[in-house]
């Protein structure tokens, strides 16, 4: 029970709509010059729930650093729990923001179900699946020497890696994809035991977060690639100001050739132009390289694409 020097610490404050954690909760009317010399802006002070005046309401008595205060602050709180609120402002009058709950975990009535512990699990197992890899299990085509089919090839291979299925199941109902597509896909072959779909899961996770493929296989017989792909992030240009330009897309191919050597294509996409960066291991590839590249240029702008720079080098 409050004694009556307590009752005369206590100031009147507006009510606090009961809010979520980082939310505004309470803009206290106390004496404003008063408040302001008390609390410091953006300030985090501790706070304790002494008492619930009456049962048949959500107003509190807060005890913030010494200074007694009213706020209400829902149903969820409880006399003794301790809170965290940070000092935002003291104009038009103080105002708070609920950090966090001291005790919040001890008191949480939450539950996780089972779906939301398995989403969980394979959050975490994506974080290692970051740098790792999908592993194709069929060579993407048999006439590496016909560009066109070679380029439909790979297109299939990411296609139907099985890594974009939610997505091609919403196109799927929206009448933008066959059935027999969605049949071709790994969720729908009878090949996955449990842990290789558990992995193929936590692979689109780590690929939703990053915006980031990993891909290995054999692009022809005998012959093993390695491909990345990555959204990248979008810096902010003038000319973009009145339209929303397109994020940038990167490709990087590399190939360990038998009579080449290691090779690297690094591609990327600005706005509709590509810029291509080749490199190679050894001298006389390089030497190749650059006295192809000039043909290379003109057969990609053959193409209808627009090729804003060509370069070719070794390895640094």
């Amino acid at each position: 029970m409050l004694t009556a020097t307590d009752k005369t610490n206590i100031q009147p404050v507006l009510r606090v709509m009961p809010v979520l954690p980082v939310s505004t909760i309470g803009q206290p009317t106390q004496d404003l010059a008063f408040r302001a010399t008390q609390f410091i802006k953006g300030q985090d002070y501790f706070a304790h729930i002494t008492a619930k005046p009456d049962a048949n309401q959500n107003l509190y008595h807060v005890n913030v650093e010494g200074t007694l205060l009213k706020m209400e602050l829902g149903k969820s709180a409880q006399v003794g729990q301790t809170i965290l609120l940070k000092y935002m402002s003291e104009s038009p009058v103080p105002t708070f923001m609920l950090a966090a709950s001291a005790n919040a975990q001890a008191n949480s009535d939450t539950h996780i179900s089972d779906a939301g512990r398995l989403i969980n699990h394979y959050l975490v197992d994506s974080d290692s699946q970051t740098k790792v890899a999908f592993q194709a299990n069929t060579v993407v085509s048999h006439t590496p020497q016909i560009p066109a089919l070679m380029a439909h090839g790979l297109k299939q291979a990411l296609t139907n890696s099985g890594l974009f299925y939610e997505s091609h199941l919403a196109d799927y109902m929206q009448g933008g994809r066959d059935l027999s597509l969605i049949q071709q896909e790994p969720q729908n072959r009878h090949m996955h035991a449990e842990g290789a779909q558990a992995a193929l899961v936590s692979q689109q996770l780590a690929i939703l977060e990053n915006q980031r493929i990993v891909w290995h296989g054999e692009v022809w017989p005998g012959q093993t690639m390695d491909w990345k792909i990555k959204v990248e992030d979008q810096a902010p240009h003038a000319e973009h100001a009145e339209r929303e330009a397109e994020a940038p897309i990167s490709s990087e191919i590399t190939l360990h050739l038998p009579q080449l050597g290691k090779v690297t294509a690094k591609i990327q996409l600005v706005d509709g132009q590509m810029r291509i960066q080749l490199q190679a291991d050894q001298r006389q590839t390089v030497s190749v390289l650059k006295q192809e590249s000039a043909q290379l240029a003109q057969a990609i702008q053959n193409l209808g694409q627009k090729l804003s720079g060509l370069s070719v080098g070794a390895y640094e």
